[in-house]
Parts: structure tokens; C-alpha cells; sequence
């Protein structure tokens, strides 16, 4: 959805201590954990995220991708530098991609979630204290859309594209995460 105010959050989750308690043990090493403990916060304060799933085998993976529609993501966990994971755009390319990352994975498993190439991405820099108080510093947005590399995408701060009710919908997210 290019230019669809649908986003999705992401974060680096410093204080793992409460979320710990909730992911099984065999997780807490797991590339995927950052996924569980995204979840599991997003859900607790309504935020809404791309649709995901881990799965274990290429069937669950091809039911979840027709629910989701294509193209889907493919992220298959305990790989080096994304290896065995790739962006399937049919149910033919999900087969291969997906038995290819469960092979290759660990853990054989492998996170499916929906495809947001062609979004906006904003980003907010915000600072919380110990007490709860934050503020936003400043929001960023890429001019390329999501699926060019941070790397080899211009970056304009503050935004320019937003209109103000979308500034401050996407602000109070940032706030409440």
C-alpha cells in the first residue's frame, strides 16, 4: 500500500526483564525474540503491526501467506546475514524460498509476515526518563520508501509529507511505544 498511513512499528526492547518471564526458554536466544517481545508490547497498547507468524513447515507458511496475501517476507531465524530468507510474490516462490530457510535455519523456523515494500517510513527519535516523561526530539522521513536500504536512501528531518493529523497520530504512537 505505497503511501498508506498502515505502518508498522519497530524497536529495540532495552529492559528485557518483564518480557523474559514470558517467552520460553528455548527462545531467549533466539533471533526471534525481538519478534515475541515486539508483539506482545504493540498488543499491549494497541498498536497495530504487520501481519506475522513463525511457522515450522512450508504448509503453514503457504496458509498464512493466502490469509495475508502476497507478497510475503521471509525471515528464517539463527541464519547469517538474512541467508535462506527472501520475499516470495506467489505460492511457487513461498515453497522454495520457505523449505529453503527451514533448511538452513537452527531453529527451523522462520518468521512469514506481510510485505511493506512501497510504504512511507517515518521514524521518531524520542527520549523517556525513568519516570515516563518522553519527548519527541524530531521525526525523520526516508524519501525512498521501505524496501531501499537506510544506507542508500536520502533522510529529511523533520518530515515533509505528512499532514498534520497523520504527524500527531504517528507522534502519539511513538510516544505510547
Amino acid at each position: 500500500n505505497p503511501g498508506s498511513m498502515d505502518y508498522f512499528c519497530s524497536l529495540t526492547i532495552a529492559d528485557l526483564t518483564e518480557s523474559n518471564r514470558r517467552i520460553p526458554d528455548f527462545l531467549l536466544n533466539s533471533s526471534l525474540v525481538t519478534f515475541y517481545m515486539l508483539y506482545d508490547t504493540m498488543e499491549k497498547i494497541g498498536e497495530p503491526c504487520a501481519a506475522s507468524l513463525v511457522v515450522h513447515d512450508v504448509e503453514s507458511g503457504a496458509v498464512f501467506a493466502r490469509e495475508i496475501g502476497y507478497p510475503v517476507v521471509l525471515r528464517p531465524a539463527y541464519t547469517l546475514g538474512g541467508s535462506g530468507g527472501g520475499i516470495a510474490h506467489d505460492q511457487a516462490e513461498l515453497e522454495d524460498i520457505l523449505s529453503n530457510g527451514l533448511r538452513l535455519s537452527r531453529a527451523h523456523e522462520v518468521l512469514v509476515e506481510r510485505c511493506i515494500s512501497g510504504w512511507k517510513e517515518i521514524e521518531y527519535e524520542v527520549i523517556r526518563d525513568s519516570a515516563g516523561n518522553c519527548i519527541t526530539v524530531c521525526n525523520m522521513e526516508n524519501i525512498d520508501p521501505v524496501g531501499v536500504h537506510t544506507g542508500d536512501s536520502i533522510v529529511v528531518a523533520p518530515s515533509q509529507t505528512l499532514s498534520d493529523k497523520e504527524y500527531q497520530m504517528l507522534r502519539t504512537s511513538a510516544l505510547n511505544i
